[in-house]
């Protein structure tokens, strides 16, 4: 059985059921870091806001308690480990 991340992907590659065409593809997760190989862009819906991250990189320097919270960074975040 292939693993779900293997189709999405391909997906985002270009897939032979889509011509080739590659696809954005938006998921939800509460930790970022198994995506961080996958992904281009990230960004954040909390409080009701939506916030552009950007790459990697500019995830990694995020200061906001969410983006370190979903980098498990509890310290940082305020939360209790």
């Amino acid at each position: 059985m292939r693993r779900p991340t293997a189709l999405l992907a391909a997906l985002a590659r270009g897939h032979p059921l889509l011509d080739e065409r590659p696809i954005t593809l938006v998921v939800s997760a509460e930790d970022f870091r198994p995506w961080h190989a996958r992904a281009t862009r990230f960004a954040l819906l909390a409080d009701r806001r939506f916030t552009v991250l950007g790459n990697w990189e500019e995830v990694e320097r995020s200061q906001a308690p969410a983006v370190r919270a979903l980098l498990g960074d509890h310290k940082l975040a305020g939360a209790k480990p």
